[in-house]
């Protein structure tokens, strides 16, 4: 559960990419067996709105140093 900050709204109730990446990034690493993100991308399909959300991570294949999610 993440709840998005309405002070990084970019106009008209879009908030910044870069924001909403350093969220899901960090629910990533907080299932992660790792303790850093080596690379995160990311396509917006939406504009969020501000507030309450739900994050959901899958783990994908991991090894000694990568981990995916």
């Amino acid at each position: 559960m993440a709840d998005l900050d309405p002070g990084w709204d970019v106009g008209g109730g879009i908030l910044n990419g870069g924001y909403l990446l350093s969220v899901v990034g960090r629910a990533a690493v907080l299932e992660s067996p790792h303790a850093h993100p080596v690379a995160l991308s990311a396509s917006y399909l939406r504009a969020p709105a501000a507030g309450p959300a739900t994050i959901a991570v899958e783990s994908g294949p991991s090894g000694r140093t990568l981990a995916h999610s």
